[in-house]
């Protein structure tokens, strides 16, 4: 007897949402099992984790070290990817899935 894998589609209902008194207990777990979270994702201060985990919703984190190796050395502040602009965000990230739609939220959303 095979198994039959649903695939997410437009159609599949959005997932539930953890009902907020379960949040702190969960994470209260985690920490208990896991001493030191560690993620395969590259990154040297906590604004290139944020881009690295923005990056990864969408892609493997590979290609996300693949692109941020070439991007963090030129821009690696708020400040130096907005200077980028669009078009130069989408030169350092368009091995990464979706990177046109991501280089114009990321962008845009930038202070």
């Amino acid at each position: 007897m095979s198994k039959t894998v649903k695939h997410k589609t437009a159609d599949t209902p959005p997932s539930r949402r953890m009902p907020n008194r379960d949040v702190r207990p969960f994470f209260e777990k985690l920490a208990a099992t896991i001493d030191e979270p560690v993620t395969e994702l590259n990154y040297d201060n906590n604004f290139e984790l944020l881009i690295a985990v923005i990056l990864s919703a969408q892609a493997t984190d590979i290609s996300v070290n693949i692109a941020t190796k070439q991007l963090y050395p030129v821009a690696n502040t708020p400040e130096a990817i907005l200077a980028l602009g669009e078009d130069g965000l989408k030169s350092y990230i368009k091995n990464i899935g979706l990177y046109n739609a991501k280089a114009k939220k990321r962008h845009q959303n930038l202070p």
